[in-house]
């Protein structure tokens, strides 16, 4: 039979492996820790970056459609000004190709006419 200082060593023998087992795990665990870390930054930087490129690509894109937008709206106001003067150059100048004869017949509609209507009834 074993005595009793035997058995307390095997005792504390048992708990000094445990707290070693305790310890390497603690060291294992740190060390994946920091291996898992560091493989984040490594191997997920490029995925990283991808995602963010495509982020801003997308974002420019959205970027360059307001733009595109923008420039065709004041395409269209341009030309709805330019086509606005036109029609009013033309009203303008729409004497100059009617002709001489249709000039002086819209001269004398326009002119005030005068009554002919005598204002005094049977006197002259």
């Amino acid at each position: 039979a074993k005595s009793l200082t035997e058995k307390r060593r095997g005792n504390t023998r048992a708990k000094y492996r445990k707290t070693q087992d305790v310890r390497k795990q603690i060291k294992v665990n740190k060390e994946y820790d920091s291996t898992l870390k560091e493989a984040r930054r490594t191997a997920f930087s490029p995925l990283k970056k991808e995602i963010k490129d495509e982020y801003e690509r997308r974002h420019m894109l959205g970027k360059q459609a307001e733009v595109d937008s923008e420039r065709t709206a004041k395409g269209v106001a341009t030309w709805s000004k330019e086509v606005a003067k036109e029609e009013k150059r033309r009203r303008r100048d729409v004497p100059n190709w009617i002709g001489k004869g249709m000039e002086e017949r819209i001269g004398k509609n326009t002119e005030k006419r005068k009554s002919t209507r005598k204002t005094c009834r049977g006197k002259p």
